[in-house]
Parts: structure tokens; C-alpha cells; sequence
């Protein structure tokens, strides 16, 4: 799903006056504003960009579909699992075809995981779970809308959402960007949690996409480095997702957080070379060294580190401000995110 697809997927009528607000409009904002909607809560969703699901993010190009960041969800959540499939179009909704094997820091390849979990995905990529789940929430999406600070107003009166250009008020608001800019809200007008949120440490990874007019023949999904020692972190095929490419392959590389943080303002079609060099030298395939296309993101806050402590969370919920995320966990998986979401949105609306 592109920008512009979800710039059309917007509820309500655009003012933001609602009862609870979330901030961000990622698995755990999305699942929150979910978990509020049965019990009759208003909710109002202020999202910066126009693309839902946070890293859970899908682009179409020449007929191919791809999820460049998280490439899939995990169905071992049950609670997750019942919400996605309830949201979303049974009928698109796909498991990934093969395994994932790993690689050390020398690119020795080996037969990896015996997962029995599914790998879920969409024919319209993972972002569509994104989708589902707004329109069931019946929260107003605020799209391109960013938040610069959120404030608790004085005897649990209420919380003060602080746009570029308004202000809104609200009983409560669950904040689920990642930890530095949920820290970046909440310096002004909470700052022991605003630190304490902060020290919650993050990769950083550089993406890019890489299309071919061949098929691999491998029996892997997916390859990832298990040593953390390799310049490459995650190899995989969109191509194993049915009804994401018509023909040939088209490769997901994603570059390891210390090779990323050294490239990271590198021109795109300079590492997007490198990485697809690397790519053929780690497989053994010259012939990826030379694609027709590509496209590539730059995932400055990609996966939590850690948590943040339980007295963090616990302190914020005490003036109606509670955080939601997988870095509240400190699991950075899209399954994660998603429960972290439930659990606070059915909190909020048993403490409203």
C-alpha cells in the first residue's frame, strides 16, 4: 500500500475532538484504537506520514509487491492472530512460502530455523493488515499530521495534544512512536519518563529492494546472519509470497545496524550497489550484481534494543499518558507491537 492509498483510508471527519487520542499510526497505535472502538471511546489517531503500520510498510512497482521493511507477522500471538484475520480479507491473506536458513560473518550458509509458526502476510502486502484494522477501529486517522508535544494538564483533568498547528484535549492518550520520539513528546512536560524513555537504544538498518528478470533457485525464504559479524543482516525472496511477484525475483537486503550506521547518508543507488554486490558474494549468484530496478528506505529507529522499565510506563499511565510499542516490551517484532497495543487500548478503556 503507498502513500497515497492511505491517504484515501481515513475515518471520521477530521477534527480531532475525540475522547482518547493515539499518537501514531503503527501495529501498536492501529491495535490500541481497535481495542477502544467496542467499548464506545471516540478515538482520533495523529499520524505524521501518510503510511500506516509504521516498519510494516508495502510499495507496488511494475506489478510487484513488496514489504520492504518488516517482511511478515508472526501467528503466534493467538490474540493478535484473531485480529488480523477478523480485520482483513480472508481471502488475501497468504503464508510465506519456505524457511529461513542463516549465515555466519564468513557467509557460510546453513540450514536455519524449524519454525511451525506461519509467517503471515498479505497479496497486498503486510501493510493491508494495517488497513483491516483502521477500518474496524472506526478511529479518525488525523494523516500528515505531526505531533510536537503532549502535556497532562493538572488534577487529572485531562492531556493536551500540541500539533503544528493546534491544540486538542483530550481525557487520555496512548503514545506509540518509537522510544527517542515518544521521549522528544514528552520532554517538556514529563521529563523524568521522557529520560528514562530515551535510554531505550535502537538499530539502525538501511533497506533497499532489488528486482530481477530471473528466479532464484534456493530453497530458503529467507537468510539472516545469526552472528551479527556479517555486513548483511537479512536476505529475502518476495517472490516466495503469493501474489506479490508475477515473474523473476525481486530481493529484500537489508544491511547490518553497524554497516547501515556507517552508510547511512550514502547516496541510495551507491549502497544500493554495494548491497547487491554483497548480496551475489553471499550467495554465490553474479548475476544479482546487475538488477533493473530497486528502491530502498532508510530506517534510522528500526528495532528496539530493549525495554523501557515497568515503573516507566506505570508513572506516565498516572496522568492519563499511556505508552504503547514493542519497545515497551523490548521485543521488536510487529506481533509484539500489535499485543503491546491491545493490552493498553483495553486498558484505557476499563480505567476511562
Amino acid at each position: 500500500m503507498d502513500d497515497t492509498d492511505a491517504e484515501n483510508k481515513t475515518n471520521g471527519d477530521g477534527d480531532g475532538d475525540a475522547e482518547v487520542a493515539v499518537v501514531g499510526a503503527g501495529p501498536s497505535g492501529l491495535s490500541a484504537a481497535y481495542a477502544l472502538g467496542p467499548d464506545g471511546t471516540d478515538v482520533s489517531i495523529y499520524e505524521k506520514s501518510g503510511v500506516l503500520l509504521g516498519r510494516g510498510a508495502t510499495r507496488e512497482k511494475d506489478g510487484c509487491v513488496y514489504d520492504y521493511g518488516a517482511n511478515y507477522i508472526k501467528a503466534e500471538d493467538e490474540g493478535v492472530n484473531a485480529l488480523l484475520r477478523e480485520t482483513t480479507d480472508a481471502d488475501g491473506i497468504v503464508e510465506v512460502e519456505g524457511g529461513v536458513w542463516t549465515f555466519d560473518a564468513d557467509g557460510n550458509v546453513s540450514e536455519g530455523y524449524d519454525e511451525e509458526v506461519s509467517k503471515l502476510t498479505h497479496t497486498d502486502g503486510v501493510s493491508a493488515f494495517g488497513e483491516g484494522v483502521l477500518e474496524a477501529s472506526d478511529a479518525e486517522l488525523l494523516r500528515r499530521t505531526r505531533v510536537e508535544s503532549v502535556i497532562p494538564k493538572e488534577a487529572d483533568e485531562g492531556v493536551v495534544v500540541e500539533t503544528e498547528k493546534d491544540s486538542h484535549e483530550h481525557e487520555a492518550v496512548v503514545v506509540t512512536p518509537p522510544a527517542p520520539q515518544t521521549a522528544a513528546l514528552l520532554e517538556g512536560s514529563m521529563p523524568s519518563v521522557a529520560d528514562a524513555v530515551a535510554g531505550v537504544g535502537y538499530t539502525t538498518v538501511l533497506s533497499v529492494v532489488l528486482r530481477y528478470p530471473f528466479e532464484l533457485e534456493a530453497p530458503w525464504y529467507g537468510l539472516v546472519n545469526t552472528d551479527k559479524e556479517h555486513d548483511v543482516g537479512w536476505l529475502s525472496r518476495e517472490e516466495r509470497k503469493p501474489g506479490h511477484v508475477p515473474d523473476g525475483s525481486l530481493l529484500v537486503v537489508q544491511a547490518s545496524p553497524g554497516w547501515s550506521e556507517r552508510h547511512y547518508d550514502d547516496g541510495s543507488a551507491e549502497f544500493a550497489d554495494a548491497l547487491a554486490e554483497k548480496a551475489a558474494e553471499l550467495i554465490d549468484e553474479p548475476r544479482l550484481r546487475s538488477y533493473d530496478w530497486y528502491d530502498h528506505q532508510r530506517w534510522r529507529y528500526s528495532l528496539p534494543l530493549d525495554g523501557v522499565d515497568d515503573s516507566v510506563v506505570e508513572s506516565a499511565a498516572d496522568d492519563n499518558v499511556y505508552l504503547a510499542g514493542d519497545w515497551t516490551v523490548g521485543e521488536g517484532r510487529l506481533h509484539a507491537a500489535f499485543r503491546s497495543g491491545l493490552d493498553v487500548g483495553e486498558r484505557v478503556a476499563d480505567e476511562l
